[in-house]
């Protein structure tokens, strides 16, 4: 499964609202949709990692762009290794974000040597964890939700310079 869901627009209709308009207008009203779309995508998956972690930050980690042109939008999970400010601290939401790459892909069990003078040599179990798929079902379950905003905003954005 792909780390990332990427709005990718190949309706006819979609094409002709831009279209229609002006230079001006096209790239702010993009933006505008295309970050509406994302953060219906964001909410459906957050509230599908909900469902299988309640209670747990590392649904903040879901994260939007917007790409600078205006022409898409991009919902990925945040990593981080380090970082400054609260967020990215220990006990900051980001800190942990690379988790959710277990919770969607899974992983096998595993095992390591111990280190140290209490563990030196034994073999020490690190689990598995299912895949879960909460990103992918839960772009699957939005997108279309997330189409649908974005082309009332595009309408929303055509009627604007109409008035004008």
């Amino acid at each position: 499964m792909a780390k990332f869901g990427v709005l990718a627009l190949d309706t006819k209709g979609f094409d002709k609202m831009v279209a229609a308009l002006s230079p001006e207008n096209r790239k702010p009203g993009m933006e505008k949709a295309m970050l509406a779309g994302a953060q219906v995508i964001q909410s459906g998956i957050r509230r599908n990692f909900s469902r299988i972690r309640p209670g747990s930050s590392l649904g903040a980690a879901i994260w939007v762009e917007v790409f600078p042109s205006g022409e898409g939008a991009v919902v990925r999970r945040f990593y981080v290794k380090g970082g400054m400010g609260s967020a990215f601290s220990k006990d900051g939401p980001f800190y942990r974000s690379y988790i959710l790459n277990f919770f969607e892909k899974g992983a096998q069990n595993r095992q390591t040597k111990g280190r140290g003078v209490k563990y030196r040599g034994k073999v020490m179990n690190r689990g598995s964890i299912p895949a879960y798929n909460f990103f992918s079902k839960g772009f699957s379950s939005s997108r279309n939700k997330a189409f649908k905003q974005m082309e009332r905003i595009m309408l929303q954005e055509i009627a604007k310079q109409a008035r004008k």
